[in-house]
C-alpha cells in the first residue's frame, strides 16, 4: 500500500510535461486531486491488502491533514475503509478507539 503522498506524486509523474503546466506546483494539483477525487482511487489501489501499524496511522494522519477528520471520527473512518475496500486493519489493542487517534494524532 503506498501512502497518499506517494500516490499523488505518482499521478503527478504520470501526468506530462503538457499537463503538468496546468498547475503552477504538485502541491496546487494535490489540491485539486483531493477537490475532484478525494480518496477514492487511492483506496481503490490499496484494495486487498493488510497494511502494517505505521500505515495506518499514515492513513489516519491523511484524513486528519488531508480531509480535515477530527481524531475522534477516525475508527469510523478506518472501519468503513476496512469494509469498503476490504483493507485489513491490524490487531493493536484500541486501534478503533477514539481515544487511541486522541493520543497519536494530537500533536499532527
Amino acid at each position: 500500500m503506498k501512502t497518499y503522498n506517494n500516490f499523488i506524486v505518482a499521478k503527478w509523474e504520470g501526468l506530462g510535461e503538457d499537463l503538468q503546466k496546468r498547475y503552477p506546483s504538485q502541491t496546487a494539483y494535490q489540491d485539486n486531486y483531493i477537490k475532484c477525487y478525494g480518496f477514492a482511487e487511492w483506496l481503490e489501489d490499496s484494495q486487498d491488502s493488510a497494511p502494517s501499524v505505521q500505515m495506518v496511522i499514515s492513513i489516519a494522519k491523511t484524513f486528519k491533514k488531508h480531509g480535515r477528520r477530527d481524531p475522534t471520527t477516525i475508527p469510523m473512518v478506518l472501519s468503513s475503509i476496512s469494509r469498503q475496500y476490504r483493507i485489513e486493519m491490524p490487531a493493536v489493542y484500541g486501534i478503533l478507539s477514539p481515544d487511541y487517534w486522541i493520543e497519536k494524532l494530537e500533536n499532527y
